[in-house]
Parts: structure tokens; C-alpha cells; sequence
């Protein structure tokens, strides 16, 4: 089970990369008050992680954090964000605001995970680090995740009507995704 989880990390952290080898977070970035919906919804969650990982840690408690970088990667970053991102990744043009406004967001959600992850799974970290680094030419700042501080969650990313909204959004998918399905 953990080499499960441990792969489905890895995989979602490498989509995640792959789509960042044009990215350079210095001219690149799009202001969090420019991003869509979809965009703010993901750093919500990421605010979300970064502040129940910190609060794990302080409590000792790694069985849970590997089960909410888990629960992160597999429901909110594979089964939503990334599978709804794909189209405009790979088919808008390169300069576009909404696919440098998503790129964005990939580049600060794999890096907070880096860092998050860094004190249990320090390999992968490292790796996820200089990936990072090789592709922005060393815009990160630090040679290696382990000189990093963790994460803060930004309270700009936080929106409860955001969140409500985007619950019912994902009820709403998850029925039409099943009538599709039986069709």
C-alpha cells in the first residue's frame, strides 16, 4: 500500500514538472488576483495541506501526513485539477495567460511539496529540488530542499465562498461524470 502511494506522489509531482519546462517563475508569473477560479481553488487546497502537514509535524503524527500529501495528490491534484488542466496545458498557445496562470500554480504547489515532503521523503524531495532547479536555472534560490524553510499558507489563498462553491461544482461533476460513464 505505501508503494502505492508513494508512486501516485512521485507521479503527480513528475506531471507536474513535465509541464513546467517552459516556466520561468521570474518573468512567467501571473498575480494571484489574475488566476481563475480553477487556479485559486488548487492553491486553496495546497493552504489547506500546507497547514495540516505543519500541524502533523508538530504532533508527530507521519502516518498523516503521508496520508493527506496522499489524499492531495490523488483526489485534488490528479482526479480534479491536473485531469481539468490537461486541455489547456497542451493546447493553448504558450504565452497564454491562462496556461502561464496554471503554470504558475504547478510551480508553487510542486515546489510547496518539496518542502513538505522533504523530512519523510528526503530522496524524492531532493530529486523534485534539482529537477526544479536544472529547469528554471537555478531561480530557486537554495542548492538543496533541506536548506528550505516549509511552506506558509498565504491567507490571501484562503476563500470559503471559493470553497463552497467549488464543493458543489465537484458534486455536480461527479453525477454527470457517472452519466457519461453509463452511456
Amino acid at each position: 500500500q505505501l508503494v502505492d502511494v508513494y508512486r501516485k506522489i512521485r507521479n503527480t509531482c513528475r506531471f507536474m514538472l513535465s509541464n513546467l519546462y517552459d516556466f520561468s517563475p521570474d518573468t512567467h508569473r501571473v498575480p494571484f488576483d489574475q488566476l481563475p477560479e480553477l487556479d485559486r481553488w488548487a492553491l486553496l487546497k495546497l493552504c489547506n495541506l500546507v497547514e495540516t502537514v505543519k500541524k502533523s509535524y508538530e504532533d508527530f503524527d507521519f502516518r498523516q501526513i503521508i496520508h493527506e500529501l496522499d489524499y492531495f495528490c490523488a483526489v485534488y491534484m490528479s482526479a480534479v485539477y491536473l485531469d481539468i488542466l490537461k486541455d489547456r496545458l497542451y493546447t493553448f498557445r504558450a504565452n497564454s495567460d491562462l496556461r502561464r496562470g496554471s503554470q504558475t500554480v504547478l510551480f508553487d504547489i510542486v515546489v510547496a511539496l518539496a518542502k513538505l515532503m522533504a523530512p519523510i521523503l528526503s530522496f524524492m524531495s531532493e530529486e523534485i529540488w534539482r529537477t526544479l532547479a536544472d529547469q528554471m536555472k537555478g531561480t530557486l534560490g537554495l542548492p538543496s530542499v533541506h536548506l528550505s524553510q516549509f511552506p506558509e499558507a498565504h491567507l490571501q489563498w484562503q476563500d470559503a465562498a471559493l470553497a463552497q462553491r467549488w464543493e458543489q461544482l465537484l458534486e455536480v461533476r461527479v453525477v454527470v461524470q457517472a452519466a457519461l460513464e453509463d452511456q
